[in-house]
C-alpha cells in the first residue's frame, strides 16, 4: 500500500502532466516520451520518421499506481495487444514484464491503420467532466510521419476512439 504523501504526490505529478499538456498545443512533448519508454519496454522499435505506417494505442487507469497496461499495435503485417507491467514513481514511471500476442485474423489490422490519418492530426484534446478514467497514449508513424500523443478519456468524447476499442475489444486473440 502507498502511504498517502506519496498517493498525493502521484496526483500532483498527474496534475501537471495534463498542465503540460494544456501548454503544448500538440501535444507532442509530453508524448513522445511515454510512447518510447512503453516501445521498449514492449520490445517493439521505437518509432522514427521514416518508417511504414503503423498505430499504437497504450491505456492505463489515471488512479492506478501500479498494474498493467494494454497496448495495441497495427501495423501491415498484423494486428498485436500488448501488455506492460508499470509501477508508478517520483517523476515518471518503472515499466516490468511484458507480452504481445497476435490477433488471431491480421487482416483486421487494416481496419485500425484506416484511423492513422485522423489520429495524426493531433486534434484531440483531454476530454472535461470525467473523474479518473483512462489515459491513452497514441504513437504512431503515417505516410513517413512520425506523430505521438497523450488524451485523457478520448472515448466519452471522440468517436473514432469509441469504434476503435470497441472494434479492438472484440478482435480474438491468440493468447489470453
Amino acid at each position: 500500500m502507498i502511504a498517502r504523501p506519496q498517493a498525493l504526490a502521484m496526483m500532483a505529478l498527474l496534475f501537471a502532466s495534463l498542465e503540460v499538456a494544456a501548454a503544448d498545443p500538440d501535444n507532442q512533448v509530453r508524448a513522445r516520451p511515454p510512447a518510447d519508454a512503453l516501445a521498449h519496454a514492449a520490445h517493439l522499435q521505437i518509432l522514427r520518421d521514416g518508417a511504414n505506417d503503423e498505430l499504437r494505442i497504450w491505456v492505463h487507469s489515471v488512479i492506478q499506481i501500479r498494474g498493467r497496461m494494454t497496448g495495441w499495435v497495427a501495423t501491415t503485417a498484423g494486428l498485436e495487444r500488448c501488455w506492460v507491467e508499470f509501477r508508478l514513481v517520483n517523476e515518471g514511471a518503472e515499466y516490468g514484464n511484458s507480452r504481445c500476442v497476435m490477433a488471431v485474423d491480421p487482416k483486421r489490422a487494416r481496419r485500425v491503420l484506416d484511423y492513422l490519418p485522423e489520429m495524426s492530426e493531433g486534434s484531440f484534446r483531454d476530454c472535461s467532466g470525467i473523474i479518473d478514467g483512462a489515459e491513452v497514449t497514441v504513437d504512431g508513424v503515417f505516410r513517413r510521419r512520425r506523430f505521438a500523443l497523450n488524451v485523457a478519456n478520448p472515448e466519452f468524447c471522440y468517436a473514432p476512439f469509441k469504434e476503435l476499442f470497441d472494434f479492438l475489444e472484440a478482435t480474438k486473440w491468440d493468447g489470453p
